[in-house]
């Protein structure tokens, strides 16, 4: 998987780099138990500072999509059955702003429900 970081984006890296690992964790470019480049492999071919990327990684331990071991590294999690309490909450968080952005800008409901099915449904492998 390629991870591609726009360095002129506001977005700091080390969330550039967490969310494109989720999203290729959901649409199964990783898959549960696959392991993820060591922090100090990564961050060369990224070239960024091997801090950025351990804490992407970080991130991604503490939100539950990978465990962090010493001598195994970064490996994908296998989901849970359900999201939890805390991810729910989360999650509102993070499509808070994005819904109220499209009602800022005139976007309908319906509109916004049909963007977020295409985004979710991209995820899909066909």
């Amino acid at each position: 998987m390629a991870i591609k970081l726009d360095m002129a984006s506001p977005v700091p890296l080390y969330i550039q780099i967490k969310n494109q690992i989720i999203v290729a964790i959901a649409s199964g470019d990783y898959k549960p138990g696959a392991k993820l480049p060591s922090v100090r492999a990564f961050a060369e071919e990224l070239e960024v500072n091997m801090h950025t990327v351990n804490k992407a990684y970080l991130l991604l331990r503490d939100e539950g999509y990978i465990t962090l071991d010493r001598r195994r590294g970064g490996v994908v999690s296998f989901p849970p059955k359900e999201p939890d309490e805390s991810f729910i909450n989360n999650l509102l968080q993070d499509l808070l702003p994005c819904a109220a952005g499209a009602k800022c800008m005139g976007m309908g409901r319906k509109e916004f429900r049909k963007l977020c099915t295409q985004v979710y449904e991209s995820l899909d492998k066909e």
